[in-house]
């Protein structure tokens, strides 16, 4: 992405899922919402094509912001989405 006075942030977050409740699949919502100045103007291609194949329940209303489910695809990496499946909840 290559326009004038932007940035980009890259979120780390942790969801229930794996370590505690095994057989019940994670449904986390992870909401970004910009302060200040600060908006969305796009998504990676790769997480745009995931969200299409797993869109959030809630909807994205407002435009500033980033709504999604958590992953529950094991290989979110491809998508920009790191998951860590090690059942030790210190790692």
């Amino acid at each position: 992405m290559r326009e004038a006075n932007t940035s980009a942030a890259c979120l780390e977050f942790k969801c229930s899922g794996m370590l505690f409740d095994q057989a019940e699949v994670d449904r986390s919502i992870i909401s970004v919402l910009p302060q200040g100045n600060c908006r969305r103007i796009s998504i990676n291609g790769l997480l745009q094509e995931y969200l299409i194949k797993h869109p959030p329940v809630a909807q994205n209303n407002e435009s500033h912001a980033f709504t999604m489910l958590a992953p529950v695809d094991p290989l979110g990496h491809n998508y920009g989405i790191y998951t860590v499946t090690d059942q030790n909840p210190r790692v």
